[in-house]
């Protein structure tokens, strides 16, 4: 019990220093800071704040205590938003009826394949991609 503890405040302590360098530079459009926010704490967050954007207070609890975000999304956009907030990406779930879910979000969903759409994201998101640029390409606005 002692040890599974210990591993837990460890990945916490290595989570919160890597997310707490992610608001270090976020005027910088891509690089690390904007990456390690979107393979932490959602995908559209890092994106977002290539744009400038920066992470809302409500993330970081939804992080790290308690998720607060799907039931913003619930009272925003009712059930569909509060099941993607908890399943895909909180943002996602808030901005339900402003942009349509990404075919990347979608994937994420799936094992394995997650894990590579993820990645394929942080190198979107690291290469200075922005949410907007992506919205316009693939049609995203409803």
């Amino acid at each position: 019990m002692k040890k599974i503890l210990g591993m837990l405040i460890v990945v916490v302590l290595v989570q919160m220093t890597c997310l707490s360098l992610a608001l270090a530079d976020t005027a910088k459009k891509g690089g690390p800071m904007p990456a390690v926010a979107s393979c932490l704490l959602g995908p559209r967050i890092g994106l977002e704040m290539n744009e400038g954007s920066s992470i809302r207070t409500e993330e970081w609890i939804n992080a790290f205590l308690f998720p607060i975000i799907p039931f913003e999304a619930l009272d925003k956009n009712g059930m569909k938003g509060c099941l993607t907030s908890c399943c895909i990406c909180p943002r996602a779930g808030l901005e339900l009826k402003e942009r349509k879910i990404r075919t990347l979000e979608w994937m994420q969903l799936v094992p394995v394949v997650g894990l590579v759409t993820r990645a394929m994201i942080v190198a979107e998101t690291y290469q200075g991609k922005t949410m907007t640029e992506i919205e316009k390409a693939e049609n995203l606005k409803k």
